[in-house]
């Protein structure tokens, strides 16, 4: 009977028989050893043990929403009354930390 080993990345752990392997809420990205394996695997690339792994989804991409806060902020200093407050800033880097300023709180808020 196959003895299994799972790693999770900072320690092993085992060994397991299949059942008790199942009881383990093994991803199918936990690496798996067995008499017999090489290498560490993958546990989706193992037959009996891809059957029953928890499926992971994929990394959360916020990428979307952060465009979608540079828009608004794009729109924020396209305003009037943006130039308006701008005529009334007397040099040019005041007028940059404004509309850093600007940039900033439109993110935050």
């Amino acid at each position: 009977m196959k003895k299994y080993f799972i790693h999770n990345g900072k320690e092993q752990q085992g060994p397991y028989t299949l059942d008790e392997l199942k009881q383990q809420g093994i991803t199918s990205n936990t690496m798996i050893w067995y008499n017999g394996l090489t290498n560490w695997t993958e546990a989706n690339l193992i037959p009996e043990i891809s059957e029953f792994t928890i499926a992971t989804p994929p990394p959360f991409d916020n990428s979307n929403q952060i465009n979608e806060t540079l828009e608004k902020a794009k729109k924020v200093l396209e305003n009037d009354y943006v130039n308006i407050l701008e005529e009334k800033i007397p040099n040019n880097t005041g007028k940059l930390v404004f509309k850093y300023l600007l940039i900033i709180l439109s993110l935050i808020g």
